[in-house]
């Protein structure tokens, strides 16, 4: 007889049923832990259906809450404010007031926003819907979190931050950002993400902000615009596809910057600008058919940054260590590869 038809020896036998006892064990303990933390999630959530007064539920449920929202919720005169640590789960958020849309109203903070985060630390956004605000979806503060929402329809941006050069490590990650802005304010905050002052010149990666996974799409203005001073972010994985400006700038960016992964099509300027920047890296970006070149790196003397401490107050960072790798992705060209402080790579 052939050593393949033998019987297996029984303690080998007992040995395998072991094993698999063991693994059958394992996964039931998996499961069942995953189920209890759901349990307890579910349990520790205040639940708030619309209509409801957001603020009030927001006072009464206290710092470090879990508060999840069903429905759709209207306000005319915008502007929630979350407590420290609160984390916002679910339900549509939806402007209903009227507009005013300025450059001057825009500038001085007067048109109606949706959920105030400057003056609150440590607030995360999950799931939620937010849209048709007169002025930003989202003003992110230190520690904010917007995850896994929807924002449309705001008139200025879907997400602001001015972090005043502070540690903030924001997170936006896996959002779905389109048709925010308005022609009134182009050039000056229009577009889906605007992020200004981020951290300071030479901080650690992720200390001014990770914009990860997200869709910024068909937006008036840029998809995802990094400005005044910003350093210490990473901007990766994103979808910036048909905007009517760039699909991702990066302007006055101190660094150190990591823009990767990237898919950028379409836009009708540059589909990714560095301008006035320093110390950028961009790796296994995605570009075509945008209305002027794929990636331009420039600088020019008409820029400020409030940052003074590195250089020239008036003139923005100046090209250096500019690196781009994987350039034969950029389908549509890239502007810049000759410049003093600017190395490309295929």
């Amino acid at each position: 007889m052939s050593k393949r038809n033998e019987p297996i020896p029984y303690r080998t036998a007992l040995a395998m049923f072991a094993i698999c006892i063991a693994i059958l064990a394992g996964l039931a303990a998996f499961f069942l832990v995953g189920w209890l933390q759901h349990r307890a999630n579910a349990a520790t959530c205040i639940k708030v259906s619309a209509p409801a007064d957001v603020q009030a539920r927001l006072n009464a449920a206290g710092p470090g809450k879990t508060i999840c929202f069903s429905g759709t919720f209207t306000t005319r005169t915008g502007e929630f404010k979350p407590l420290a640590g609160q984390t916002l789960q679910g339900g549509t958020f939806r402007y209903t007031g009227s507009y005013n849309v300025t450059r001057d109203r825009a500038a001085a903070g007067k048109l109606a926003d949706g959920f105030y985060l400057h003056a609150t630390s440590n607030v995360t956004l999950s799931g939620m819907t937010i849209e048709n605000f007169e002025g930003r979806g989202v003003v992110c503060g230190p520690g904010s979190r917007i995850l896994d929402s929807t924002l449309t329809g705001n008139r200025q941006n879907a997400i602001g931050c001015i972090a005043h050069n502070a540690n903030w490590h924001i997170l936006i990650r896996g959002n779905t950002m389109t048709n925010n802005g308005a022609r009134v304010l182009e050039y000056q905050s229009s577009g889906a993400v605007k992020l200004m002052e981020l951290s300071k010149p030479g901080q650690s990666l992720g200390s001014g902000a990770t914009v990860l996974g997200n869709i910024a799409s068909h937006n008036i203005g840029n998809g995802i615009w990094l400005d005044r001073s910003s350093s210490a972010t990473i901007i990766g994985d994103n979808t910036t596809n048909d905007n009517t400006h760039k699909g991702i700038r990066c302007e006055k960016c101190g660094g150190p910057m990591l823009i990767e992964n990237n898919t950028a099509l379409r836009n009708d300027h540059e589909n990714i600008s560095v301008v006035n920047s320093a110390l950028v890296t961009l790796k296994h970006n995605t570009t075509s058919g945008s209305g002027q070149v794929g990636l331009r790196i420039d600088w020019s003397k008409v820029a400020t940054k409030t940052y003074p401490n590195v250089g020239d107050q008036s003139l923005g960072y100046k090209v250096r260590s500019i690196v781009v790798r994987d350039r034969g992705l950029y389908h549509d060209g890239i502007n810049g590869c000759e410049l003093k402080g600017v190395s490309c790579s295929a």
